[in-house]
This record gives structure tokens, C-alpha cells and sequence, in this order.
């Protein structure tokens, strides 16, 4: 059974779509079928509050979230569904990410990251793996 990775990004333009650097914040989803690289967008949820973006995923069958960056309370309603993945992608393009899936060069994410941009937060720590990217920053969900 092929997977189904979903990654959070800032405008549709296909594999070539900017990855968006934070998982809550994005305007789309593009799921991609691991196997035949066929692909659609999701819209994110409107919304203020944290996760409304896990709401517009809710009824999607993801194994493997790519993201640039995600707060506390997505990725514990992820792992909260069912074992899902979810991995640390560097800002780029959905073909960069899929390539680095692919190549098996994508850290898991063991807690709360965001990008260095992201306003302040509560105290969050770094992922593991290589090119990790947090640097021990902190952001809002």
C-alpha cells in the first residue's frame, strides 16, 4: 500500500509549490501519493485557533507529514490519531522534499519546532537528526 505524505505549502504551483515554513500557518496541503507522485491540495482551515489545520486534514488517510516547522498542539493531535510520521523538511520546493524523503535525509521531529522567524513562544527544543534547523528557538502554535 503506497503512502500518502502531506506537505504544508504557501501556494500551488505542483511539485514545484514553495514548502511552507510552518505546519499551522499554511495556507494549503498538497497530498502526494508516495508511489505515483499524483497529487492534490487541500485548503487549510480559516481560522485563529491552534489547529484548525488538523481539522482540515481530519478525514485524510496520511502516513508522513513533511513540514518546515510545527507547534505543540499539531503534532500531538497527529501522533494522537495514530502512528504517523512526521519529518523535518528545510524551506524549498515539494520535489526538494520528496527527493529528501526519498533519500531517507529527513530527521524525525521529536517535539515542537518552528522557524527562526516565528514570533516567541513557550520553550521548545530541538529535533533530532541531522540538519535539524530549530537551533533551540521558541515560537507561538
Amino acid at each position: 500500500m503506497p503512502a500518502t505524505l502531506c506537505i504544508p505549502i504557501e501556494e500551488n504551483r505542483g511539485l514545484l509549490s514553495p514548502v511552507s515554513p510552518h505546519f499551522g500557518r499554511a495556507p494549503a496541503f498538497m497530498l502526494v501519493d508516495a508511489a505515483t507522485l499524483a497529487y492534490r491540495v487541500v485548503p487549510n482551515a480559516p481560522g485563529e485557533r491552534p489547529c484548525d489545520a488538523c481539522r482540515a486534514l481530519a478525514d485524510e488517510d496520511i502516513d508522513v507529514f513533511l513540514v518546515g516547522g510545527i507547534g505543540t498542539q499539531a503534532l500531538e493531535r497527529i501522533r494522537a490519531r495514530r502512528r504517523i510520521a512526521v519529518l523535518r523538511t528545510p524551506s524549498g520546493r515539494v520535489a526538494d522534499a520528496l527527493a529528501l524523503h526519498i533519500a531517507g535525509r529527513l530527521p524525525v521531529v521529536q517535539e515542537e519546532c518552528c522557524p527562526p522567524d516565528a514570533p516567541p513562544g513557550p520553550g521548545l527544543r530541538v529535533l533530532s537528526g541531522p540538519s535539524a534547523g530549530c537551533r533551540g528557538t521558541s515560537c507561538a502554535t
